[in-house]
């Protein structure tokens, strides 16, 4: 689960790092990438990597496919301050999925106060989900672990 959890930092860094170094013409990037612009900052055209707006990848505040940042959604997967999306990450969010932090619900959770059907923490309203999350971190640990060729 580790591992999996440290592959955040390098994505939002990653997306961070092509938003500030794609030059843009008030705040859109004129460069398209199948259709769409490469990065932009607001607004609600979509983009590949939006700060504060809509985007396969949000930044800041926005709603995308995938989110980071303090208020916002992504479809797949959302890391946030508020957030929600199908695998979430956060302080106060809705994961249907899965949701990880202090307060929120999801079918699996865990934090401090979980709402769902499988959970684990505190504060959980929901099942005992720790069964279920050790065959989860246990699988994930196969799958992600490091092998040599």
């Amino acid at each position: 689960m580790l591992r999996a959890l440290l592959l955040i930092p390098y994505a939002a860094l990653l997306a961070t790092l092509f938003w500030a170094t794609t030059p843009t013409v008030e705040g859109v990037s004129p460069e398209l990438a199948f259709g769409m612009p490469l990065a932009c900052t607001g607004g609600e055209e979509p983009c590949w990597i939006a700060a504060n707006g809509t985007g396969a990848i949000a930044l800041g505040a926005g709603k995308g496919l995938v989110f980071f940042g303090w208020i916002g959604f992504g479809v797949f997967f959302a890391v946030g301050q508020l957030a929600g999306g199908l695998i979430t990450i956060a302080q106060l969010g809705l994961g249907p999925v899965f949701f990880l932090g202090q307060v929120g619900g999801g079918l699996a959770g865990l934090g401090q106060l979980v709402f769902g059907l499988r959970g684990m923490g505190q504060a959980a309203i929901a099942y005992d989900g720790k069964p279920f999350l050790k065959a989860l971190n246990s699988e994930l640990q196969q799958h992600l672990a490091f092998r040599a060729p």
